[in-house]
């Protein structure tokens, strides 16, 4: 998909601004072939098993009794019967119940309606106790441990309690694997839970999440994360890298131009453009024939206006012996391993499009390569300081 040079300059300057904090990953060539997909396996369906403890490597199991009338829902943090709250009618009426009730996503909404309606141990307990009558839409009670649990107002035993099981608990914190697959690769490793713990995590998660395939690509990354961990926080600086030797100095292969030259060399050089457009303080000038955009500094803030980034959209220049249109394997494969790699997920925290990166630090100046997704063709290049 095509983006409009506006929509591509806002985002590359905000996501430049973001991304260049970001930390090492190594191994990203692990996959060289097609890469995997989850496939239907034919192992039992996990059993029971009590919420992990962080300092042990047991892998934590759905429950079937809790969750068998439960649609599977992965972004929950807590049991998906701590979210019904049609119970709560019974105790304060369909009319007070929908007047401005505001749920915290991470506390259980049942919590929070006890709190909200200052329901009493005893009413509830009355309706949806064991020894009660009614059952809850998912066809529970509440035991007394949980009840009593419910009114402690200790959010680590409500946490650990009542967490979903498709969930990873540190115990301090609930991580959803959609908050898992968002984590910025550096963040990985601040999570109190041993490593063999969190692989057995993510592959109970490789079963249940499987139908899940438009973020098979992130969870892939995630599972190589964990597993080169103590890696994490590690950057790979290309300062000796020969085939980026040009990029140290700002410039790129078979161009005459580089980071730091004057727009009037540009238009010396490159002749007349064929789009121009502002965005903060840059100003772009596209060459559609030769697949390039230069971004210069305003006129209005600066006399002598000086290019300071370089956007290779397409084939024709070879950058550092790969070309646009490989994909991060290829390019890889001659540059080595990137600085770092960012998911779409991760992109988009910045309002990068959904695109993934691959970074390659040199001197003062980043090489950056975009594709949609992990093993597509790249799309864009960049040469820009390191903001």
């Amino acid at each position: 998909m095509k983006k409009s040079w506006a929509a591509l300059l806002t985002l590359v300057v905000v996501f430049s601004i973001v991304g260049c904090q970001r930390l090492a990953t190594p191994d990203y060539t692990e996959q060289t072939s097609d890469p995997p997909s989850f496939e239907p396996t034919d192992s039992p369906k996990p059993q029971e098993s009590s919420s992990p403890d962080p300092e042990t490597s047991e892998s934590p199991q759905p429950s079937p009794e809790t969750y068998n009338e439960c649609e599977h829902d992965f972004e929950n943090k807590y049991q998906c019967r701590t979210y019904d709250l049609s119970l709560i009618k019974d105790f304060v009426g369909e009319e007070s119940f929908e007047d401005g009730f505001y749920l915290w996503d991470h506390r259980p909404h049942i919590y929070e309606a006890i709190k909200k309606f200052d329901i009493s141990m005893d009413d509830f307990k009355s309706l949806y106790g064991v020894g009660s009558e009614k059952k809850d839409e998912h066809n529970h009670k509440y035991t007394d441990e949980e009840i009593a649990i419910l009114y402690s107002d200790d959010m680590e035993k409500i946490d650990e309690t009542f967490r979903s099981p498709y969930t990873l608990y540190d115990g301090e914190q609930i991580y959803t694997i959609y908050d898992l697959l968002y984590q910025y690769t550096f963040s990985i490793n601040s999570i109190k839970v041993d490593k063999q713990g969190f692989l057995d995590y993510l592959e109970m998660m490789g079963r249940e999440f499987r139908p899940h395939s438009d973020y098979k690509d992130e969870f892939d990354k995630l599972v190589s994360d964990v597993e080169n961990i103590e890696e994490i926080g590690k950057i790979i600086s290309h300062d000796d890298n020969p085939l980026l030797e040009l990029a140290k100095q700002g410039r790129i292969n078979g161009l005459d131009l580089g980071i730091g030259d004057s727009k009037a060399k540009m238009l010396e050089l490159m002749g007349p453009y064929d789009g121009t457009s502002g965005i903060q303080v840059l100003d772009s000038f596209s060459y559609n024939d030769e697949n390039l955009l230069f971004l210069t500094t305003s006129e209005t803030t600066d006399e002598d206006s000086i290019i300071r980034m370089i956007i290779v959209t397409g084939p024709g220049l070879e950058p550092y012996n790969v070309k646009v249109g490989m994909t991060f394997d290829e390019i890889i494969a001659v540059l080595g391993e990137p600085s770092y790699m960012n998911t779409g997920m991760n992109n988009s925290l910045s309002e990068f499009a959904d695109d993934w990166t691959i970074v390659y630090l040199v001197g003062e100046y980043m090489v950056t390569f975009e594709a949609k997704s992990r093993y597509g063709p790249t799309e864009h290049m960049w040469l820009h300081h390191k903001w």
